[in-house]
């Protein structure tokens, strides 16, 4: 905006003012002349006459000579006042072109111009600004008010801008380069601007004006704002971050460390600046030189390197794991400056990638290898033993035996805890390299590499053996379980993976069907078995359905009476292809599959039939013995199934013996004593069956409500002969004596061995010595052949026998159990002497009668004792009295020898007063002893 006189005033008045001098000077010098000339040339003119015309020729000339003054004059100040405007207009062009916005403010605080620029910014009128004050298009962002003014007064003393403008104006002072927020109008709105300002004096025509130049720097400072913010932001998240953020120079030295770094080394990262990696091992010296290498690798090839690092902490030793990301740093050349290392802490993560490797490769329950990982490193061995032709190696399956009677009785918590010893124990047994699975179950596998003998493999599986024989300790009680192990040899029996898996299954099962608590090792024949195995489970689960199922009877007899007292019921399967089939066979494939459950029913369920046939009009009871399996015992319905069965048939509770295996009664676990006691108190026996092979713990023949020992036949087989087994047995029959616990023995196939037992005091057997087990049929005609064949005419053994069953019993197992051993140490003893016996024999026999009736006194007098009875004297004076008796009997046989005499005096005496006394005496004790045991008041 260029300028003109109508414009600024101050320029018009100057001009004027130079035309004003000029003219001013002309007439001063005309004037000069003329008073000169009619003056000053007076004389002259006298002199000269009338010298008119010289008077106007002089006044011409002066005024001649003044116009051209005042033309050179006028000439002069034109000439200078256009310079001066020339300069003025280009100033001012300056000004309006300025990029910056810019006012001129006179002392009155007037706007006296604005430049292009300004008037860009704003858009109020030029018109308008002009005469107001600077508050039209700035204003302090304190004002309360909001007129086209600021909102102060010219002496505001609030606003910098103001301050510096009344500084300039009245003292001349400049204000340079300040900054300062105020708010600016903006068409109709008002807005915030970050202003840049400076002020500076002007002299024009005398006058003192202030020159103010704005920039609008907002976009600047609110970008300097977001820096600061940004940067602000980004440090809070460096130094709160967990992450390690590292800045290496060139030379591979620390420019900077964030706090996550200090807190994960414990030393000041301003301790540590200037050193490298090297210099500060602070993870150790390997973890060190992977970051040395990684940063001279970023440094040399300018490409961003990913590591993982990890390293022990101390002193706790954990294992700590570390993502690292080395990133490079460019100069504007591109060449890299610095490494920028973040390091992020994926501990967690691996943690878990461990923990999900181990869960997929490894059993939760005994961390030992699964069977997908001992499939991996099975197909892993024989691809190494491949490329050797002399390579070998051998892998054995492992089948806990009785584990799952564990599991059913005790407990889930017990079996997972039986496992645990059990892998335990297993993994002891083996090589630090040798691999040792837990497939499922109770199944385990092994690989034993670099093994070439099968005696090698021997050796371990009998080291094996004997780790789980040893007894198990599970919650507070002992328990007892076998192996069974199968063992198949690379590259013998196969090459392939698949097919040693399956071989080593196979002869796992052969040496259950072995008889457990063995190894087997495979042969091709059983292959064939294993099909025959699948086969028979197969057919099996027909063969009930089908009437396949049959029941054979082996007799039990009394040799002291020579009477048929029982029979044991045996299982066989009339196959329709391969005839019959043992139970050795085909119970194991029951109880793995769950078909014992309806089969055990069903034996039952034929087995009461026949006893209720038996005891009709039988003089002797006839119980009939049924095997339970373990699966069978535990079933929740079992209680129910036997109540079930004994009112369907009618058989009598009496008639009724459960065998069950010793490896059953090692798992005390409530639920099975309670099981027993409810069906020893119906009056249903229970027999121990092969007592003596298993882990007996003699404890729980006071525990349990035991009734009847099955001497397991491989101590009869060689007892005529062979002293040790000789001396088992005497100890065990005197072990029954003593507990009142009637004796069975089994597998008795000759006199002789029926003889000793007879002599040892065991004096039921059953065995091939009276008869195999028959069928239904056939042992109905046996039984009718044997009572023809074992008549006899001693009647008073009958009767005692017949007395006994129905009067004679107290209520207490233990002392009728005692009560029936005297009577039949009686019996015997009178058979004897009616026989022919021999003097010596028959005399023994009467000192093994007295021995025993002393024993027998002897454990009355102590639960007398126990239960404080107060006729314990008059009890033990009746016992010294029948021991005299006794005595005296032995003391005459001796000197007189009489077979008859003592026959009838042992009898009459002995029966009579044994009689008498049990009814009286022992019954009171009995009573006695049964309210000690229920916590009852004691009888007076």
């Amino acid at each position: 905006m260029l300028v003109n006189e109508d414009t600024y005033p101050h320029t018009k008045s100057l001009s004027l003012g130079r035309y004003r001098f000029a003219l001013m000077s002309f007439v001063t010098i005309v004037t000069a002349c003329y008073l000169w000339i009619e003056f000053g040339l007076h004389d002259f003119k006298t002199s000269l006459g009338d010298f008119e015309s010289i008077h106007w020729i002089f006044a011409g000339i002066i005024w001649l000579s003044g116009l051209v003054s005042i033309q050179y004059g006028y000439g002069r100040v034109r000439k200078a006042s256009d310079a001066i405007m020339s300069e003025r207009n280009n100033l001012l062009a300056i000004f309006d072109a300025a990029h910056v916005g810019m006012l001129l403010i006179n002392g009155r605080m007037d706007v006296v111009r604005v430049n292009q620029t300004m008037a860009e910014q704003f858009d109020k009128g030029t018109e308008q600004r002009k005469g107001n004050s600077h508050g039209i298009i700035l204003r302090c962002p304190n004002a309360r008010v909001n007129p086209l003014g600021c909102g102060h007064s010219p002496d505001c003393n609030s606003c910098e801008l103001m301050l510096s403008l009344r500084e300039t104006l009245k003292n001349g002072l400049s204000t340079v380069g300040k900054e300062s927020l105020l708010q600016c109008e903006k068409g109709d709105e008002i807005i915030q601007m970050w202003i840049l300002y400076s002020v500076r004096p002007i002299e024009l025509d005398g006058e003192r004006f202030a020159l103010l130049s704005l920039m609008d720097v907002s976009e600047r400072r609110n970008a300097e704002m977001l820096l600061r913010s940004q940067k602000e932001t980004y440090r809070a998240l460096v130094e709160n971050v967990p992450d390690i953020i590292v800045r290496y120079d060139q030379s591979g030295r620390k420019l900077y460390a964030n706090p996550a770094y200090e807190r994960l080394v414990g030393v000041q990262a301003g301790k540590m600046l200037g050193m490298t990696s090297r210099e500060t091992p602070v993870f150790g010296q390997v973890v060190s030189n992977q970051i040395h290498q990684a940063i001279h690798h970023v440094l040399g090839n300018g490409q961003a390197k990913e590591i993982e690092i990890n390293w022990e902490t101390a002193p706790e030793g954990a294992q700590k794991f570390h993502l690292a990301s080395f990133v490079p740093e460019f100069a504007a050349d591109g060449e890299v400056t610095s490494v920028l290392c973040i390091s992020r802490d994926i501990t967690e993560l691996r943690t878990f990638q461990h923990q999900l490797q181990h869960m997929a490769f490894f059993d939760p329950l005994t961390k030992l290898p699964n069977r997908s990982l001992f499939n991996d490193r099975l197909d892993q061995l024989v691809s190494d033993l491949s490329r050797s032709e002399q390579a070998t190696a051998g892998i054995m399956f492992l089948d806990l035996d009785g584990f799952k009677a564990v599991n059913d009785t005790l407990g889930h918590d017990a079996g997972d805890h039986l496992l645990q010893v059990s892998g335990n124990r297993i993994r002891g047994c083996l090589r630090d390299y040798d691999t040792v699975a837990r497939l499922g179950g109770d199944e385990f596998a092994i690989i034993l590499p670099e093994l070439r003998q099968e005696l090698d493999l021997a050796l371990v599986a009998r080291k094996i053996l004997t780790a789980i024989e040893a007894p198990f300790t599970i919650s507070g009680k002992e328990l007892f379980i076998t192996t069974s192990i199968g063992i198949a040899c690379y590259p013998a029996d196969s090459s392939e993976t698949s097919e040693l898996i399956r071989f080593a299954d196979a002869a796992m099962y052969h040496a259950k069907a072995m008889g457990r608590n063995n190894f087997q090792f495979y042969s091709a024949s059983l292959t064939q078995h294993a099909a025959e195995r699948m086969e028979l489970e197969s057919d099996l689960r027909k063969a009930l359905q089908n009437g396949e199922l049959e029941l054979y009877y082996q007799p039990k007899v009394d040799t002291v009476l020579g009477v048929l007292v029982g029979a044991e019921a045996l299982l066989r399967w009339n196959h329709p292809v391969k005839g019959v089939v043992l139970p050795d066979k085909f119970i194991g494939i029951a109880e793995d599959n769950g078909l014992i459950t309806g089969i055990g029913a069903w034996v039952l369920q034929t087995a009461c039939q026949a006893a209720v046939e038996w005891n009709q009009g039988a003089l002797y009871p006839v119980k009939i013995a049924v095997n339970l399996s373990v699966r069978q015992f535990l079933n929740n319905d079992f209680l129910d199934t036997v109540r079930t069965v004994l009112l369907e048939t009618g058989c009598r509770p009496e008639w009724l013996e459960l065998e069950i295996t010793e490896s059953l009664l090692m798992v005390h676990k409530p639920e099975i004593i309670a099981t027993l006691e409810v069906l020893n108190h119906k009056g249903i026996s229970i027999a121990i069956d092969d007592f003596g092979t298993g882990y007996s713990a003699l404890s729980y023949l006071t525990d349990f409500p035991v009734s009847t020992i099955k001497i397991d036949k491989s101590f009869i087989r060689d007892i005529p002969s062979h002293k040790r087994n000789l001396e088992l047995v005497r100890a065990i029959v005197s072990l029954g004596h003593a507990l009142g616990i009637e004796l069975v023995a089994e597998g008795v196939e000759t006199g002789e061995q029926a003889a000793c037992l007879d002599r040892l005091g065991c004096h039921i057997i059953q065995g091939y010595f009276y008869g195999r087990p028959m069928s239904i049929t056939a042992y109905n005609a046996w039984r009718t052949a044997f009572a023809s064949s074992r008549q006899t005419d001693d009647e008073m053994s009958r009767l005692v026998h017949s007395s006994w069953r129905d009067y004679l019993t107290t209520g207490h197992d233990m002392i009728d159990g005692q009560h029936r051993e005297l009577f039949r140490r009686i019996t015997k003893l009178t058979l004897a002497c009616r026989s022919g016996k021999g003097h010596h024999e028959v005399a023994q026999m009467l000192d093994y009668l007295g021995g025993y009736i002393k024993t027998h006194f002897f454990v009355e007098q102590e639960l007398l004792l126990s239960v404080n009875s107060p006729h314990y004297e008059e009890h033990k004076a009746a016992h010294d009295s029948f021991s005299s008796v006794i005595d005296m009997l032995r003391s005459r046989y001796r000197q007189d020898g009489e077979n008859a005499a003592l026959t009838v005096e042992t009898n009459y005496v002995a029966v009579d007063w044994l009689t008498k006394h049990i009814c009286t005496m022992d019954r009171d004790l009995a009573d006695r002893l049964r309210q000690a045991a229920n916590g009852e008041d004691a009888l007076p």
